[in-house]
């Protein structure tokens, strides 16, 4: 990821830097997923991630005037998607599911209703909807073969959609075999969630003073 911003802030022509990037998506998407799976506290867990994503999105909008919805904006849409969706499977056809059913058609129609419509011109999200989807797909999956699988062909959709590049993408599919599914032996999750904002924020001071 941070090879990926370095390429994008500071060296926008050399296309190793973002050949490379390619692999930090996937990673996270899946990640995303299984901390959906796990998570002790799914509104903390999602409130966490809408609050990052209103701090980098109010930032790039007072920096830039740019309306470009960060990565951070695409998981909250990708979480609070699979929370509804394990809802209705929780809710067995009962009112709760149907409830929760209605509550994913609702937040699917208002992410095609801000982003894809143009109601708000310049408004969009990192890696579009397919983007949202992709971590939707890796918790569909009942084991880790069918969650690489499924994985593998949201990264296919994605590049469909946005380039032959994100075809790269794909090798972080055989990192992830290795995997293990256990958490890391240290609780760094509150330094990580600072890091994309923190070098973000550097890496794009250093850009204007070298421009």
């Amino acid at each position: 990821m941070t090879i990926d911003h370095t390429g994008f802030f500071l060296f926008p022509h050399n296309i190793i830097f973002r050949i490379i990037g390619r692999l930090a998506y996937p990673i996270f998407a899946a990640m995303i997923a299984e901390g959906c799976r796990f998570t002790r506290n799914r509104c903390r867990y999602c409130l966490v991630m809408l609050a990052i994503a209103c701090v980098c999105s109010a930032a790039a909008y007072i920096a830039e005037g740019s309306l470009h919805q960060t990565i951070f904006t695409t998981f909250s849409c990708a979480i609070m998607l699979i929370f509804a969706l394990d809802n209705v499977v929780k809710g067995h056809g009962q009112t709760r599911g149907i409830i929760w059913g209605l509550t994913a058609v609702t937040l699917t129609l208002l992410y095609f209703s801000l982003f894809h419509l143009g109601m708000i011109p310049g408004l969009e999200t990192d890696y579009g909807f397919f983007g949202i989807m992709t971590p939707v797909l890796v918790r569909c999956g009942r084991n880790k073969v069918q969650s690489l699988a499924l994985l593998a062909h949201g990264l296919c959709l994605i590049s469909a959609e946005l380039g032959a590049i994100q075809l790269f993408s794909l090798v972080s599919v055989m990192i992830l075999w290795f995997y293990n599914g256990k958490r890391g032996k240290y609780g760094m999750k509150w330094f990580f969630s600072g890091y994309y904002p923190l070098h973000v924020a550097v890496l794009y001071g250093i850009s204007q003073l070298i421009s």
